[in-house]
């Protein structure tokens, strides 16, 4: 299909039509120029046809109603989970989370899911522990979770796949039939992004190369479990 779209851009691009009256932009970009392996991504502009409740960004407003409840402790349940839970499970860039996250430059999805995971620990962490503030209600927190989920996949991206694998980490016997309905639709949307490809060779920065490895390591551990 790769090789295919190179073709017809070629035939169909401004340069080989020397008729054309303006140049248009390509709907491609290529990772990989080998020709035994071609990696041609087409350009879709993000669209939600449901705009998603609060700012019109899937999980603001779920996002929200977890940073009120945490308040504020946010920053010690995100640092008891890089702690804990991410040393024998490392998805996620730890040092580009814990950059982002004080500018709350991150999905407000991710940053759902990170809470709602990371609840477990509440008894645990010593940083949360001397406020001596009661644990949230877990299931509320998960249900806003799994919420802010919903309408991240809407029009998801890479993003999505770690908010997702988040999620099935957190929820392995909670429910059953959603967990295996999230690994199919992640393991859909990895193999649309192209997760499954290597993309060691690809014209791509090192740190979004280690981001597509470890979202596809991820979740084929969560498809083979």
């Amino acid at each position: 299909m790769a090789r295919d779209a190179q073709i017809l851009e070629h035939y169909m691009s401004p340069a080989y039509n020397t008729t054309a009256s303006c140049a248009r932009p390509s709907p491609y970009s290529v990772y990989s120029h080998d020709p035994r392996d071609p990696v041609v991504y087409m350009k879709v502009p993000r669209h939600r046809n449901i705009a998603p409740s609060g700012n019109g960004t899937a999980g603001f407003r779920q996002y929200e109603v977890m940073e009120k409840i945490l308040e504020p402790l946010g920053p010690q349940l995100c640092r008891a989970y890089f702690d804990n839970i991410h040393p024998p499970f490392p998805i996620l860039d730890e040092k580009a989370i814990m950059e982002a996250y004080p500018e709350e430059g991150l999905p407000y999805t991710l940053v759902c899911e990170l809470y709602a995971v990371s609840l477990v620990l509440w008894g645990t962490s010593k940083a949360i522990s001397v406020t001596g503030r009661p644990a949230p209600d877990v299931r509320y927190m998960w249900n806003l979770a799994v919420s802010a989920m919903n309408d991240d996949f809407i029009a998801p991206d890479l993003s999505t796949v770690f908010s997702c694998i988040l999620d099935l980490l957190g929820r392995p016997t909670t429910s059953i039939t959603y967990n295996a309905v999230n690994v199919g639709r992640v393991v859909a949307l990895a193999q649309s992004l192209g997760l499954n490809r290597n993309p060691l060779n690809w014209d791509l920065a090192a740190r979004q190369k280690n981001l597509r490895i470890r979202a596809w390591w991820g979740t084929l551990i969560h498809d083979q479990w």
